[in-house]
């Protein structure tokens, strides 16, 4: 769900799909809706230590979503327990 504060932009709930790497389709039938996103995947390093950012980059200027930045980050101390199948790491980035 996409939660928005500003009335000119209502929020609304829509379904994600992978069409093909780096590529996602953010879809919704009614009202119809769709967007495609180029994954992005960084390094990043604050006081506490590294971290895997992921920016979702728009590929073309959604109406309903102007000013959304997309971004996900995990600590590297996380990120490498889930590569090695350790699931329960919780630490997220904001």
């Amino acid at each position: 769900m996409f939660q928005s504060d500003n009335p000119a932009y209502p929020s609304f709930q829509a379904n994600w799909r992978l069409t093909g790497y780096p590529y996602l389709q953010l879809y919704q039938e009614q009202p119809y809706l769709n967007f495609y996103y180029q994954t992005e995947r960084s390094d990043s390093r604050d006081a506490i230590g590294k971290a895997a950012i992921t920016r979702l980059l728009p590929l073309s200027t959604p109406v309903r979503l102007p000013a959304c930045s997309l971004v996900h980050g995990v600590r590297y101390s996380c990120f490498n327990r889930l590569l090695a199948g350790q699931h329960g790491c919780r630490q997220q980035l904001a």
